[in-house]
């Protein structure tokens, strides 16, 4: 069902970076590429306390998106590949907050061992990520090894046991704390539940851990229903973790679905299941279509922008 992304090695290790843009290492396991190089940025982003109400967006260009969008989202992600310089997370984490936007760095372990992890033995990358995110000196909400519920990802289930899976957020978040990185939100990330999919239990690091949840789940088929798609994770996740904030972290709408319907229903359902909001991935992978990829942006379906452009200003 997943995608590798080996390709994109050379690329993320040259540190393209965008004007507010993401590089793009998942989507349920899908590659995307960074964007164009645009400006180096220096200062640190102007602290601002992270939205209560998330309209947020996956985007390789974050302005471009502004501009056709005529909002200004409030959350943009950024998937870091471990051991990529953090230098890299820090230009793209200003660029976003400069636009308005709260940086939500997702940090994928490829290449790495989470036993390795767990024993201290990649310290050194985590003490510097944590140094960079510590003197943003601005709230940035950090996942760790995310959807390890489902098997495309080299720490997902089936591929290691979840007591490393736990072991090895744990220690990630430990070396944070250590660093002085306390404006570091944890958002623990799974995907949307299926028959099959990874027991998320077990996955579970612990409250102490844990300061926000997110789910990612997509709308492809056109009889998909925010009740189909996110429901049975909800309700999964909040017997879980009791009192943690909710955000879908990553969904979109395939051209096979009704994408006005499916930002109608989003925003519907966020406020229906008291959730924070959620995020839009607006990427076109329609050149390598599969159940996994489709063309996700909302640039050509005027009443779905409109639809998340009302809904990103209700929250201004």
């Amino acid at each position: 069902m997943k995608t590798q992304l080996a390709a994109l090695g050379a690329t993320l290790a040259a540190g393209a970076i965008a004007i507010g843009a993401t590089v793009s290492l998942h989507h349920s396991g899908t590659a995307h590429a960074p964007g164009a190089s645009a400006r180096i940025v220096k200062a640190a982003p102007v602290a601002r306390p992270l939205p209560k109400e998330v309209t947020g967006v996956v985007s390789n260009n974050l302005a471009a998106f502004d501009a056709a969008c005529g909002c200004e989202p409030n959350v943009a992600v950024h998937y870091a590949r471990w051991d990529d310089n953090p230098d890299a997370s820090r230009k793209l984490a200003i660029s976003m907050t400069d636009r308005g936007a709260a940086p939500l760095l997702e940090i994928s372990p490829f290449s790495t061992s989470l036993k390795g992890i767990a024993a201290g033995k990649t310290d050194k990358w985590i003490r510097e990520y944590a140094t960079m995110i510590r003197d943003l000196k601005t709230p940035v909400l950090i996942s760790f090894a995310p959807e390890a519920n489902g098997g495309w990802y080299s720490w997902g289930s089936g591929h290691v046991q979840p007591a490393d899976e736990v072991a090895a957020w744990r220690h990630v978040v430990s070396v944070f704390r250590q660093a002085g990185a306390s404006n570091a939100r944890w958002v623990w990330i799974v995907n949307q539940l299926w028959p099959g999919s990874g027991d998320i239990r077990a996955l579970w690091p612990g409250a102490s851990y844990v300061d926000e949840v997110g789910i990612d789940g997509y709308f492809k088929k056109a009889t998909d229903t925010f009740g189909s798609v996110f429901t049975p994770t909800i309700k999964a996740v909040r017997a879980l973790a009791p009192g943690k904030p909710v955000l879908i972290t990553e969904t979109g709408a395939s051209p096979k679905t009704n994408k006005s319907h499916a930002v109608s229903a989003l925003i519907q359902g966020v406020r229906q299941y008291d959730l924070k909001g959620f995020v839009w991935f607006d990427i076109d992978q329609s050149a390598t279509p599969s159940n996994s990829h489709a063309d996700w942006t909302l640039e050509h379906a005027p009443a779905a922008l409109a639809g998340f452009k009302a809904d990103t200003n209700s929250h201004r």
